[in-house]
């Protein structure tokens, strides 16, 4: 028998409910099962659809509803509810369902027919990968096939993995299932290569499932993992492809447990790494603690980012470690008040007292000279008094004679004549150290260098910056040899033209060819190549911060406020219904080229108008910066820096057992 349109018309809508994947108010159906016990059948029928755990279980007490449908309602509601069945594997449940039917019924219907045959051929899991990747072209049996072999993961041999990733993106590209995707996704986001991880992981964020709440939490947790996993890889490459990555995605994932300690790991790869610029940006979001504040304390003091350092003492002014580095680089910014203020909460840690003191004694900064002696003396090691003591002759260099020497001050010791104190030679730091500090210091520069250039991957404008070095002589007596050492002479730009990217943006202007945009700001003129521009309040062309882009004639652009379908010339001339109401200038630097921000230069020597170059609108020029080539500096600098690391502590061991042999003497 058929039902009637007016019977059919409730089953028809919902039908046509769940085919749209539309979401059902399953709330409402349970409540409307439990007043009308008929409508019990599609409560079940809607959680099977959205795999609902309960729908397999509600579905088995009410296969007996199905028998009482008319024919033309059975059929539906056995395509509706069968695939599911067929994806959670439950041949038994949807045999029932088909038990529904005559033969003849299922005979003179092709959609029965060919449940019929999905359900006789449906994978149970026993299956050899072949025969799995063989029922992947079988419609309604491909999700079902995909999910174990999925689940195979590490036994399916290379060739079935490949085609398996294959369609397992197929599958979250095309298919809007609300099937659970977690194992799919874990699959597809386990299987990114470290090279591929940021591509990979901005596919899965455009995918048209990524909008659900449950779906996205899925990401963010796999994620975390695959991020996790490269960043602990012994490999450095694969830790810097996942550094570049976290760079990009850290600021989309949660602020909670999982997402705190992926910021944290990143941080500490990159301090290792010394890409001290990360470590900022990856703890950002994260609640300050004593441990979070030493790492950005470590940071900020590689860095050489005082401000911050400074900040972060005065947040945490009982950390030792925080003070340590804060007393040094106080010492060497000549802030006194700061040094001093950090040597007294060291007041229990005389070992670190004694490197405050010792590197004050380096850029003759002698403010902490004598502060509470007697007490820092006898909480030193008998090895510590002697390196104190070598501080005397430095001050007494200085004109600050007077001072007896350190280890008269604690009469039981002796070690100053022992070892070549005030009267005798003192030692001196070893020639192999100056040169490997130098060595080193310009490797952490360079790889500053190298760590910005990566961060401004994606930003419009942004040249590739260059260390250069150059050797420079220090006399070391009149006998002995001179030393020679490198340092940080400058930077260089790489100049050359980025990619053009079509934005469509009104304002967004690029340069083809050479030359640069010229800005009015408070700081005085400065060229940029980065062309996202703005109207302001007054009318005027701007950046995002408020400077104003100048024209040919070094006036800022005004754009009038009726202005409507402002076009803008390859020469910069800038036209509203055809009226020139202005035009854009193009310029040249005459001297030297200084970087002041990421995207803005000062020339030194001025600049004149430049011929030649076109403007483009609607379009911005990216960064010219190689990550690739870039990545692969970073691990030639990082292990030249590891080298320069391992050569200082095996002097550090020989000088150790230097002082332990003069001791016992």
């Amino acid at each position: 028998t058929f039902a009637d349109d007016e019977q059919r018309e409730p089953y028809r809508k919902f039908i046509e409910l769940m085919e749209n994947r539309q979401q059902p108010d399953l709330a409402f159906l349970g409540e409307l099962s439990s007043c009308f016990p008929e409508a019990g059948l599609l409560h079940a029928a809607a959680e099977l659809v959205l795999f609902e755990p309960d729908g397999v279980e509600r579905l088995t007490n009410h296969i007996a509803a199905i028998r009482t449908l008319p024919f033309n309602l059975r059929e539906d509601t056995a395509m509706l509810i069968v695939p599911s069945l067929v994806i959670e594997r439950r041949s038994d449940l949807a045999q029932q369902v088909i038990a529904t039917f005559t033969p003849e019924e299922i005979e003179n219907s092709t959609r029965l027919s060919a449940l019929k045959t999905a359900i006789i051929d449906m994978p149970n899991g026993s299956e050899s990968d072949d025969r799995l990747v063989m029922l992947m072209s079988r419609p309604k049996l491909k999700l079902a096939a995909l999910l174990i072999l999925v689940e195979r993961n590490e036994q399916l041999r290379p060739t079935v993995r490949s085609f398996v990733l294959e369609e397992a993106w197929n599958m979250l590209e095309t298919n809007e299932t609300q099937h659970n995707l977690d194992p799919i996704l874990e699959f597809v986001i386990d299987h990114l290569a470290s090279g591929d991880l940021y591509d990979g992981l901005q596919r899965i964020l455009d995918l048209p499932v990524a909008g659900r709440e449950e779906v996205r939490a899925s990401i963010d947790s796999y994620t975390v993992k695959a991020l996790d996993d490269y960043l602990t890889d012994d490999d450095p490459a694969n830790a810097l492809n996942a550094l570049y990555t976290l760079t990009r995605f850290h600021s989309d994932l949660p602020v909670d447990g999982y997402g705190t300690a992926l910021r944290k790991q990143g941080a500490v790869k990159a301090l290792e790494l010394g890409l001290f610029s990360m470590v900022k940006e990856f703890l950002g979001p994260v609640e300050r603690n004593p441990e979070i504040a030493n790492m950005l304390a470590e940071a900020a003091f590689w860095g050489h980012v005082d401000r911050d350092l400074f900040d972060v003492r005065e947040d945490f002014p009982t950390e030792a470690e925080i003070n340590r580095m804060a007393g040094i680089r106080a010492l060497q910014a000549n802030l006194p008040n700061i040094a001093t203020a950090a040597y007294t909460s060291l007041s229990a840690y005389p070992s670190k007292q004694l490197e405050l003191i010792e590197q004050g004694a380096i850029v003759d900064n002698w403010a902490l000279w004598d502060l509470n002696f007697p007490k820092l003396v006898n909480g030193l090691t008998d090895a510590e008094v002697v390196r104190l003591d070598r501080v005397r002759p430095i001050k007494v260099s200085k004109g600050r004679a007077g001072d007896p020497p350190i280890s008269d001050r604690r009469s039981s010791r002796f070690i100053s004549k022992k070892a070549g104190g005030p009267t005798g030679r003192s030692l001196t730091m070893s020639n192999s150290i100056y040169t490997t500090l130098a060595r080193q210091d310009g490797l952490l520069k360079e790889m500053q260098v190298v760590a910005n250039n990566i961060a401004n991957t994606n930003t419009s404008g942004y040249k590739t910056d260059r260390a250069i070095f150059a050797e420079y002589v220090m006399a070391t007596g009149q006998d002995t040899p001179s030393l020679s050492m490198g340092g940080l002479a400058g930077h260089s730009f790489d100049l050359t033209q980025g990619t053009v990217k079509f934005t469509g943006g009104q304002f967004d202007l690029a340069i083809q060819g050479e030359g640069f945009f010229a800005l009015e700001t408070d700081n005085g003129q400065r060229l940029t190549r980065a062309g996202a521009f703005q109207i302001s309040a007054d009318g005027e062309l701007v950046t995002g911060d408020g400077a104003k882009v100048l024209s040919e004639g070094s006036f800022p652009i005004q754009i009038p406020p009726e202005a409507e379908n402002v076009t803008i010339a390859g020469d910069g001339t800038i036209s509203s219904a055809g009226q020139i109401i202005g035009q854009v200038g193009i310029f040249t630097p005459t001297g030297q080229l200084q970087r002041e921000t990421d995207t803005r230069f000062v020339a030194d020597g001025g600049v004149q108008p430049v011929e030649g170059a076109a403007v483009l609108q609607g379009a911005l020029e990216a960064s010219n910066v190689s990550p690739v080539l870039e990545m692969a500096r970073m691990i030639e600098v990082h292990r030249a820096y590891e080298a320069g690391q391992t050569l200082m502590e095996q002097e550090d061991q020989r000088i150790s057992q230097f002082i332990s042999a003069v001791r016992d003497r």
